[in-house]
């Protein structure tokens, strides 16, 4: 190490960090990463108790061997996810395993090898073996597989050899391929789930550098070697060298999978291209006469391979039906929302591989329209009116309908309605999460759709035992301790009504406020007295002993502020119908600690698009008493057990 300079600024130390982990290995760290090093090197001086420049250059001097490996760590850890990708797996089903299979199989072997080569914290590696775990027997019951997990990273390493991950983590995954490979974790850990033997057993991981492995692989032959979305920080000169020494470390019938956006094609390989970022050697395409792909072509075309018409075929009822159509996936969405709606179309327009065929506003739209749209695959949501997507499926759900894939804002582990959809039928589900990062919806969804799709014909996912481990129903607790508000207009009374009349006890105090209402209070009171909602009028005298299970109503320029100086709950729920004018958006503002659900309208005027940006939840008025009833649970829900 160098001597260290007598004041050195961020800017330097940034530099001279980046320099040292982009040598040691390859990982480009240069301008583009400049803000991503910034960010993760101050907050490792804060760790290390808020240390200068200076101060860090001298701690790295004397702690060189395990501070180099812990910088390692913090800057080469890259984002992945569960089943990322998911047309690589696709190919795999539909051609790709069988291929691979067929050539273990002349070469005398029963166990196919595969390398992860950057699998960052593991979820490729354990994609990858759940899915062979479902694949492979199908195909051959004697056929084995290994996966050889490798990263830069000893942090990643450990992570993936833990096999730990958190629930929100693991919801992602297909459930045709979340079987029962996951056990919960109990006490601290109760929200995160430990991979099982069934798919932890043919894995291994290690640490180590795509510029120098040759010393640890040695005279090893991987069948299948993924390599994804870690070219792009490195210089060309080393994504050449670290390709031709894959090649020589690949079965002759071997394939390298690239992430979608990247490419060998440019670079005077002797590769052929055939599937979407996926390699073989030249050599073998030559002498198998298999069809090369183009490299902008459809990403799902398939290869033609030379495949013998007498080995046996699959009966549908056992092996997924991935025959490849010459026309995108029909989809059909259902939901109340028209903004759901529109972002699911906006979602799948980008895709070649469906079309939104239609959509519905609730379950009896559905059943009419699913008879002249003929969709292959259906989304659909659970709060909705006149039927809800429970209900469809009771009603609906058959052996031929097309697959449901749950659109919902219900959390997935609702004993009530969540997992009564999984047992009518639904084929997967997905969480919506809050519109404003609904666009986070766009590879789940995908993905979901695409398996529901495929695997239409195989046997229904065991799922429910993972699930129901974590089953929940929503309890209010302490509610004397939180209140709900709700900002009405005196025209919207029998949504009001039908909105009150779903909450249920255990319930905290319910105040709804009419804008300039003056003595119309009393009289709508008593209207709905009449429809057996029971409804108290708010008194000065009341204002710090509202009682729980009550429902009180209000104008809100009389009694308003008296409530906000006289309470001071834990929690507050706030709920605003139908469009709010900037009086009633600054009043709910200036509760503490509340949760604010808007309704979902979705042509936003301005003061509408304002509104976003302090919501928590823009929501159709089907799911506000679910949602609110949610934010004021402990923890979002208390354990039905």
């Amino acid at each position: 190490m160098t001597a260290v300079k007598a004041e050195l600024s961020l800017d330097e130390l940034i530099q001279v960090v980046s320099d040292r982990i982009s040598s040691i290995t390859g990982v480009k760290l240069g301008p583009k990463q400049y803000t991503l090093v910034k960010s993760r090197l101050t907050k490792r001086l804060r760790e290390l108790g808020g240390f200068s420049p200076n101060k860090y250059m001298q701690f790295l001097r004397n702690n060189e061997g395990t501070e180099i490996a812990a910088l390692v760590s913090l800057l080469t850890t890259h984002h992945s996810y569960f089943f990322r990708e998911f047309p690589h797996f696709e190919f795999l089903a539909k051609s790709g395993l069988k291929q691979i299979v067929k050539e273990v199989k002349a070469q005398g072997r029963n166990k196919i090898s595969i390398w992860s080569a950057a699998c960052s914290r593991g979820q490729e590696v354990y994609s990858l073996s759940m899915f062979l775990n479902y694949h492979l027997p199908l195909i051959d019951p004697s056929m084995e597989y290994e996966i050889f997990g490798s990263d830069v990273s000893q942090d990643c390493i450990d992570i993936s050899n833990n096999g730990v991950y958190k629930w929100k983590e693991i919801k992602t995954i297909p459930a045709v391929y979340l079987g029962r490979h996951w056990s919960r974790g109990t006490g601290e850990i109760s929200d995160f789930v430990k991979v099982n033997a069934s798919i932890k057993k043919s894995t291994r991981f290690a640490v180590l550098n795509l510029l120098n492995f040759q010393n640890y692989i040695g005279d090893y032959k991987f069948d299948l070697i993924f390599c994804r979305n870690v070219f792009i920080y490195f210089e060309q000169a080393q994504i050449n060298k670290i390709v031709g020494n894959f090649l020589k470390y690949l079965q002759p019938h071997g394939e390298v999978y690239l992430g979608l956006s990247e490419s060998l094609m440019a670079q005077g390989l002797s590769v052929s291209h055939i599937g979407h970022s996926i390699y073989v050697n030249e050599d073998y395409v030559r002498r198998r006469n298999i069809e090369v792909v183009p490299e902008y072509a459809d990403p799902h075309v398939q290869p033609q391979f030379s495949v013998d018409p007498s080995d046996p075929v699959l009966s549908p009822d056992k092996e997924p039906d991935f025959s490849t159509l010459d026309r995108a996936i029909r989809v059909m969405a259902v939901d109340d929302s028209p903004t759901v709606l529109k972002l699911i179309e906006r979602i799948l327009s980008k895709s070649p591989d469906f079309e939104l065929v239609g959509t519905a506003k609730d379950g009896l739209d559905a059943a009419q329209k699913i008879k002249t749209l003929k969709p292959d695959v259906m989304t659909l949501d659970i709060h909705m009116p006149n039927q809800s997507g429970l209900d469809y499926l009771r009603t609906n759900s058959s052996p031929h309908h097309p697959p449901v894939v749950m659109v919902s804002s219900v959390s997935r582990e609702d004993a009530n309605l969540a997992l009564k959809c999984f047992e009518h039928g639904a084929f997967d589900y997905i969480e919506k999460p809050s519109l404003q990062n609904l666009p986070l919806l766009e590879d789940e969804l995908c993905t979901k759709l695409l398996s529901a799709y495929e695997m239409r014909h195989a046997k229904k996912a065991q799922v429910l035992d993972l699930d129901r481990s974590f089953q929940k129903s929503p309890i209010i607790n302490n509610p004397n301790q939180k209140l709900r508000v709700v900002y009405a207009h005196v025209g919207q009374r029998e949504v009001l009504y039908s909105l009150l009349k779903q909450f249920k006890a255990p319930q905290p105090p319910t105040v709804v406020f009419f804008e300039g209402i003056g003595n119309l209070v009393d009289s709508i009171k008593n209207e709905f007295s009449k429809h057996t909602v029971r409804v108290e009028e708010l008194e000065d005298r009341m204002l710090s002993t509202l009682e729980v299970n009550r429902i009180y109503f209000a104008d809100a320029g009389v009694m308003h502020d008296s409530l906000l100086s006289a309470q001071s709950p834990e929690q507050v729920s706030i709920l605003m119908l139908g469009k709010s004018s900037q009086t009633t958006i600054n009043r709910a503002m200036k509760w503490r600690k509340a949760h604010i659900i808007i309704e979902d309208l979705s042509m936003f005027s301005k003061m509408e698009t304002q509104k976003l940006k302090f919501a928590d939840e823009v929501v159709p008025l089907t799911s506000f008493s679910y949602e609110s009833d949610k934010c004021l649970s402990e923890e979002g829900e208390e354990s039905a057990a």
